[in-house]
């Protein structure tokens, strides 16, 4: 057994690192230096100072920075893990195959597995098994809200207390603004996913089970990205602006 677990913190930090080589020559020199196509939060503040990007510029860097945090994250998280494993404990892995999801929640238990599980655990649970047990909708939305929504921002928030002493307590919550806007609409997906959506079977035939499910999954967390930002170095209504711009409309 320890043999094997160790084999597979072997194969991981394999995975890892061609991971980094493909973030460092097909992302940082490529896509960065020879293509010249910014990162998506240099994009948002170019924009919102007049920097005129078409709509289909608009969305290629929203998606590259999709599949690049996606690539560079993965490279973390498995080194990560793998080095523990080296260390002989089988833990699971933190990222697998996320872009396969055919669920917004697995999706979220793909990409971030131990966060995912920190929110559960803490949250999800404690709040699933003591309130609204008549009401089995209202349950699960409101476990799902306490997890995704406060959970999520409580963590974060805690994450950037040195903040609170370099930029103030007032500052650090402005700055939360942009992240407030990306819990919310993370909860209501997930609560939509859980509550209404109909999970895709093999017989619904191969656009609708393996391509049409994936396809709005990586949309719903590519244009989540836009939001996803505690720090405040840009204003919300810029990047309510961005995202606008993404379907055309000019604010």
């Amino acid at each position: 057994d320890l043999a094997v677990t160790r084999l597979k913190g072997l194969k991981l930090i394999v995975w890892a690192t061609l991971l980094f080589w493909t973030w460092q020559i097909g992302f940082n020199w490529f896509i960065r230096d020879t293509l010249g196509l910014p990162e998506l939060e240099a994009a948002i503040s170019a924009s919102a100072h007049g920097t005129d990007y078409s709509t289909a510029l608009r969305w290629a860097i929203l998606s590259v920075g999709f599949i690049g945090q996606i690539i560079i994250f993965g490279a973390y998280i498995h080194l990560f893990v793998a080095i523990i494993r080296m260390l002989g404990f089988n833990v699971p892995r933190g990222m697998a195959k996320p872009l396969a999801s055919r669920t917004m929640s697995e999706f979220w238990s793909r990409y971030l597995f131990y966060f995912k599980e920190i929110l559960a655990d803490f949250f999800f649970f404690p709040t699933f098994q003591r309130y609204f047990k008549k009401h089995p909708r209202l349950r699960m939305a409101f476990a799902t809200f306490m997890a995704a929504f406060v959970g999520n921002i409580l963590f974060d928030f805690i994450s950037n207390s040195p903040s609170f002493a370099i930029n103030g307590f007032l500052a650090t919550a402005i700055g939360f603004q942009s992240y407030t806007i990306y819990a919310a609409a993370l909860t209501a997906g997930l609560i939509w996913a859980q509550l209404y959506q109909t999970p895709p079977r093999p017989e619904n035939g191969w656009f609708r089970y393996d391509v049409l499910p994936r396809v709005q999954v990586i949309l719903f967390y590519c244009l989540l990205q836009v939001f996803d930002d505690s720090s405040g170095d840009i204003p919300v209504d810029e990047r309510i602006t961005y995202f606008l711009s993404l379907f055309g409309v000019q604010a």
